[in-house]
């Protein structure tokens, strides 16, 4: 990244995606606000970064809660008067049934889990990162967002929400100094199975340290101008 006093915040940091971002912004000097609903998960990767208070800050909270985003939004700004990124990579998968064989309220679950965090986060950021000269706003999807596949409804529908939400801020804030993008992967690799196993089913398989990459590539200034993006990382478009 291009300026020394970017921050940068995650939420569900204590993921292995969330914690290969971590070591990966800490590589350049900025700021770090790492978030999840574990707290005692959030102190062990404090260590495990060695992250000193004037690196970055750590704290829990569910942000399938209105109340919950705002609570770090106003954290965020107390502590570092800014937001530069926003990243979500809260969410969980569900499947395995047909449509009517799901409960409603496993529908709500993944909403919860994917649109409403997202709605909630960008609500509450979007006044720090519009004071940004270089604001990111960034997701992690999944093909069935697009091509919904049999017997996983309640997730590709909260997916397909989810992106739905991060392409519209996109226009709305087309021409300005915030990006919104999403990343899309298959099934994230955090055994290192795609080496390991190779396999047609493995070889669209993504590493969490892929996806920090590009996330990162994403946050600089060198991709300003990659805005309203569905961006691939399974090998194929």
């Amino acid at each position: 990244m291009d300026s020394k006093e970017r921050v940068v915040v995650i939420a569900g940091a204590t993921s292995p995606t969330g914690k290969a971002l971590a070591r990966r912004f800490l590589t350049d000097k900025v700021k770090l606000a790492l978030f999840s609903r574990d707290m005692a998960k959030l102190s062990d990767l404090r260590d495990e970064l060695a992250l000193s208070p004037a690196q970055g800050i750590i704290a829990a909270f569910d942000f399938c809660e209105r109340e919950a985003a705002q609570a770090a939004a106003a954290l965020v700004r107390q502590e570092f008067q800014r937001c530069d990124v926003l990243i979500n990579l809260i969410g969980g998968w569900m499947g395995g049934r047909l449509i009517d064989e799901f409960e409603p309220n496993d529908y709500a679950t993944m909403l919860n889990q994917h649109f409403w965090t997202t709605l909630y986060l960008v609500h509450a950021f979007l006044p720090l990162l519009r004071q940004s000269p270089h604001g990111r706003i960034l997701i992690v999807s999944s093909p069935s967002a697009a091509l919904p596949p049999a017997k996983r409804a309640p997730y590709a529908i909260a997916k397909a929400a989810q992106e739905t939400l991060l392409l519209a801020l996109a226009q709305e804030t087309k021409g300005s100094s915030i990006t919104a993008n999403i990343l899309r992967v298959n099934t994230i690799d955090t055994q290192g199975m795609r080496q390991r196993d190779s396999s047609p089913k493995t070889a669209t398989w993504t590493t969490p340290e892929e996806i920090s990459d590009t996330i990162f590539f994403l946050c600089s200034d060198a991709a300003a101008m990659i805005n309203d993006a569905r961006i691939p990382l399974y090998g194929s478009p």
